[in-house]
C-alpha cells in the first residue's frame, strides 16, 4: 500500500519539488476557489491557465483555497487533499507498484470524458467551454489527433474486497493522463 504523508502548508515549492515524482512534464488537476483546472509543471514552473479573469490568481495561487490537488506523469500520481486549515495529506501512487497493476478483480483503467461543446485553441492550451458558461483549459497535447472533440481522462481504479462484509469497491484512483495525447 501506499504512504500517506502531511504536508503543512500546500506550496508552489512543495509541488515543484516532487513534480519528478510524477515524471515527464507532470500535469495538475487543481479543485478549488476561484476555479478547478489543469496545468503543467516544467522548468521549475507551474502554468495554470485560467479565464482571462481569473489568470492573475493562477500566477500566485492561493493554495489555502483549493481543497484537491493531482499532479500526474509518466511515473505515478500525487494525489494531495486539504483535511484542515492549512494542513494536507497526500500519498503517491507508482504505476510500477503492484497494487496498481491491471488484474482481474483488483485494478482496471478506465476513460472519463472532460464536457465541452466548443474547444478552442490558443497556443499551448485548448479552451473547453459548454452552454451554461462553465470553462476549463486544458494543454493542447491532450488532444492528439482528436481536436475539436471533449478530451478524456484515462484513470486506473483500485478495487478493494472486505472479507467482513463481503463488499468490493473502488479503494482509489490515479490518473494516468490524457487519452488521445502524448499521456495515456
Amino acid at each position: 500500500m501506499h504512504e500517506l504523508v502531511q504536508i503543512n502548508p500546500m506550496s508552489s515549492e512543495w509541488l515543484l519539488q516532487h513534480a519528478g515524482d510524477a515524471g515527464g512534464t507532470a500535469v495538475l488537476l487543481i479543485q478549488g476557489h476561484p476555479a478547478t483546472g489543469f496545468g503543467r509543471v516544467s522548468g521549475g514552473k507551474i502554468d495554470l491557465r485560467l479565464e482571462p479573469g481569473l489568470q492573475q490568481t493562477a500566477e500566485d495561487l492561493p493554495w489555502s483555497l483549493c481543497f484537491d490537488i493531482r499532479m500526474f506523469g509518466d511515473r505515478g500520481e500525487w494525489h494531495c487533499w486539504r483535511i484542515e486549515g492549512s494542513i494536507w495529506r497526500g500519498r503517491f501512487a507508482g504505476r510500477d507498484r503492484e497494487e496498481w497493476q491491471e488484474k482481474d478483480g483488483k485494478a482496471f483503467a478506465r476513460h472519463y470524458v472532460l464536457w465541452g461543446t466548443k474547444f478552442t485553441r490558443e497556443g499551448d492550451w485548448v479552451r473547453c467551454s459548454e452552454s451554461r458558461g462553465s470553462v476549463v483549459w486544458v494543454p493542447a497535447e491532450s488532444y492528439g489527433e482528436k481536436e475539436g472533440e471533449p478530451a478524456h481522462l484515462a484513470v486506473r481504479e483500485r478495487v478493494e474486497f472486505d472479507a467482513e462484509t463481503g463488499i468490493a469497491s473502488v479503494a482509489d484512483a490515479m490518473i494516468l493522463g490524457f487519452v488521445g495525447g502524448s499521456r495515456g
